[in-house]
């Protein structure tokens, strides 16, 4: 599988087309999923423009249970060339895996945006990221 971008330039950090992520088999025409820019930067710039980021740590090996450490990270201050930069540069990859709940014996599929970045990764995102001790 091959995950990308198509339309945003990374060295000028700027978009130069009406773009899009995919995710294609590079042995096959069509893509297997297409995410265009103008429906991201709506959900981006509204949902991430402030994050806190709360690490946790798993108690034991049952995966219900885990806990709080004294650290919070604060991000502020994203825009979606941020988030196009962090795609190009694999700060942000694509996680398929599925959202499902089992609600009344009935599992149901829920939708998510299904980008990803870990903690190490995540203060590209942000013009400003702060540690925070509890």
């Amino acid at each position: 599988m091959e995950f990308g971008l198509f339309g945003f330039d990374p060295v000028q950090q700027k978009i130069i087309d009406d773009g899009y992520l995919y995710l294609r088999d590079p042995g096959r025409e069509n893509n297997l999923g297409r995410w265009s820019f103008s429906k991201l930067l709506t959900h981006w710039q509204t949902k991430h423009a402030k994050a806190v980021f709360v690490p946790c740590v798993a108690q034991g090996t049952d995966p219900d249970q885990f806990a709080f450490g004294t650290r919070i990270y604060v991000g502020e201050g994203t825009s979606f060339l941020r988030f196009l930069a962090g795609v190009s540069s694999g700060a942000v990859v694509l996680d398929p895996g599925l959202n499902t709940k089992l609600a009344n014996n009935v599992w149901k599929a829920h939708t998510r945006y299904q980008f990803r970045s870990s903690l190490t990764n995540a203060p590209s995102l942000y013009r400003s990221f702060e540690k925070i001790i509890l």
